[in-house]
């Protein structure tokens, strides 16, 4: 473990007592600081952690604080789980640990059509996981969740409520799509039928599958359709279909 470079300040000489501030989870190159009563030390992350401490204390118990905010970047940051407290000096010489964690701005929003919660950009831990709820506005469906980055996990991006794990900075996005009125969704069916219906009639017709059905009995043989005959069914198929609709119109 390596200590950190401190900025020294005054101190009573005639204590022996101090106390000792130790940070984890900054990564190396930050530096914090830490108030302690009317005194403050810097302290720089050389290696994997670093250390503050206050030399001369008379016994007592003093107000500490340390930086609030350590910026690492653009929408990345680290802060202390606990930023301020008490601590007592008597006897024995205290050492308080500092936590710090990162956290990352992620922002939830949609693509019109409908809305989203969260909403807007916000900061969260790194590894924490986010529910995302989408609803869609009247006259729209959801489509699908889409991330900005592989360092927002969407697990699962199909359904209008779902998780995101975030291990980075971004934005994730509720994506909706105008919905069909109802008659058109009866209509576009009826045309997949329709479709269905004709290519199996124009098979039948283009083959003469009918006709050897009739003939069984009779003693005939009955004779496959060669494969050529497979375009002559499509476009028979085509030809009832285009009938059909025209009967249903």
């Amino acid at each position: 473990m390596r200590e950190g470079r401190a900025l020294a300040t005054s101190a009573d000489p005639s204590s022996n007592l101090f106390v000792t501030f130790q940070e984890q989870g900054l990564p190396q190159g930050m530096t914090w600081a830490v108030t302690l009563g009317n005194r403050t030390q810097l302290a720089y992350v050389s290696n994997v952690t670093s250390s503050v401490t206050f030399n001369g204390l008379a016994p007592g118990s003093y107000r500490w604080n340390v930086t609030p905010v350590v910026w690492a970047g653009q929408g990345e940051r680290y802060a202390p789980l606990q930023g301020q407290g008490n601590v007592t000096v008597s006897g024995a010489s205290p050492t308080v640990i500092v936590k710090y964690v990162g956290e990352f701005s992620v922002k939830f929003t949609s693509s019109g059509g409908g809305s989203v919660s969260p909403s807007g950009a916000a900061w969260y831990e790194e590894g924490q996981a986010v529910t995302a709820v989408a609803k869609p506005s009247s006259g729209y469906g959801f489509y699908q969740w889409v991330s900005s980055t592989p360092f927002l996990a969407v697990l699962d991006p199909n359904s209008t409520q779902t998780t995101v794990v975030v291990s980075g900075t971004g934005t994730v996005t509720a994506v909706f799509r105008p919905s069909l009125p109802f008659p058109l969704q009866w209509l576009y069916a009826g045309v997949a039928v329709l479709i269905a219906i004709g290519a199996y009639a124009g098979y039948r017709a283009a083959t003469g599958r009918g006709k050897e059905e009739k003939g069984k009995g009779t003693g005939k043989a009955r004779k496959r359709p060669k494969p050529k005959r497979r375009t002559r069914a499509l476009s028979a198929g085509v030809k009832v279909l285009f009938g059909a609709f025209r009967l249903r119109v």
